[in-house]
């Protein structure tokens, strides 16, 4: 019994271990990508995204000289808002 304890609480020990390592890469990883996608948006010729993405916090200190919309007709006013504050020169409307 002394023994299955022992093994126990050794097990327990290496799964928090374990889990701490594995929470650690994690958190490298999600850093990494959000390097990566700043980089590629920081550096990137055309960039494409629905409206619901354009109010994401990856866009929101860019700014771009052309704002495409498509599918007009089927986005609301307040989805296109944001694409309207992301262009400074000019917007385009399709469909």
């Amino acid at each position: 019994m002394h023994f299955m304890l022992f093994e126990w609480v050794q097990d327990y020990a290496e799964r928090r271990a374990l889990r701490s390592e594995l929470r650690s890469l994690s958190k490298e990883e999600k850093q990494r990508q959000q390097k990566a996608v700043e980089e590629v948006l920081k550096h990137g010729s055309v960039v494409c995204a629905t409206l619901t993405g354009v109010a994401t916090f990856h866009l929101r200190d860019l700014t771009f000289d052309v704002a495409v919309v498509d599918e007009a007709a089927q986005a609301s006013s307040s989805d296109s808002k944001a694409s309207l504050w992301l262009s400074s020169i000019c917007v385009a409307v399709c469909g």
